[in-house]
């Protein structure tokens, strides 16, 4: 081979080289660019997250506050209701009587409607 021959394939070649090279950082730098809005995207994201979390911070000893008031009343909530069922269960036998009172009145009732309209 020629010596100028050599030297066009060889500029050739580099010329390809520096091609190749420039269209992969083409592909490269759009990659990049997809990349970075994504990345956008998220910062945004990640922004609104931090403003809600504001929120949700300044929040949170008022909502432990109604949790420890929640906790202080309850023991005395329970104790309540056990005195409310002892109370209802020493209370049975009376409403046992008043049951009994009223189906006794219902009675009465029933045979002095019947007294009547036989007449006597």
């Amino acid at each position: 081979m020629s010596e100028g021959l050599m030297t066009v394939l060889t500029v050739v070649e580099i010329l390809a080289l520096v091609i190749v090279l420039a269209i992969y950082l083409l592909v490269v730098a759009s990659q990049l660019r997809s990349i970075s809005s994504k990345l956008a995207e998220v910062t945004w994201g990640a922004r609104a997250v931090e403003r809600q979390l504001r929120a949700v911070r300044s929040n949170v000893n008022q909502v432990n506050w109604a949790l420890e008031e929640i906790a202080e009343t309850l023991p005395g909530v329970v104790d309540k209701a056990e005195r409310m069922d002892e109370a209802r269960d020493a209370t049975l036998p009376v409403w046992e009587i008043q049951k009994i009172n009223s189906s006794t009145t219902a009675i009465w009732r029933t045979a002095n409607a019947a007294r009547r309209l036989l007449g006597g």
